[in-house]
């Protein structure tokens, strides 16, 4: 499998005109406790490929997966392209605000408003509530850009 997801990724770098340094494929389990393949490609021209807000790389993994279904003649496996570790940092500090909540939140005993968030990280951050704070609630609200995360006890 990844060898697929490899020559699929050269591919595309190589069609886009984008260089890159290195192709670094595992296979993890995901948030669903799924397999899945996190990919994460090294490049001086990361910001071309992120775009504004990671919305180019998200167009990104949606091509890579569809290619990679048509190749394999099936539903692919969960895959997660990354660059430059992008995602993993913007994982990493959308946790590290939701804990800075959780501690306003025991600290004041009132509901917190996290700012917005995209979808795939306003789900990380509410599994990592529900698996590290059982006595936190979270919620969703708002609409399109401005839906964000609400905890309360």
């Amino acid at each position: 499998m990844e060898e697929y997801i490899q020559d699929i990724l050269e591919n595309l770098l190589e069609s886009l005109g984008i260089t890159y340094q290195d192709i670094h494929i595992e296979s993890i389990t995901g948030l669903d406790q799924q397999e899945e393949y996190y990919c994460n490609i090294n490049t001086s021209n990361a910001n071309i490929l992120i775009g504004k807000g990671g919305q180019n790389l998200m167009a990104f993994q949606v091509l890579a997966k569809l290619i990679l279904k048509k190749r394999l003649n099936q539903n692919p496996p969960s895959l997660r392209i990354d660059v430059d570790s992008y995602r993993q940092r913007q994982i990493e500090n959308c946790l590290g605000l939701a804990e800075k909540y959780v501690d306003r939140l025991n600290n004041t005993k009132t509901a917190q408003n996290l700012p917005p968030m995209q979808p795939y990280y306003r789900r990380i951050v509410h599994m990592h509530i529900a698996e590290n704070y059982p006595d936190i609630q979270t919620e969703s609200h708002g609409r399109g850009e401005n839906r964000h995360i609400v905890i309360k006890i």
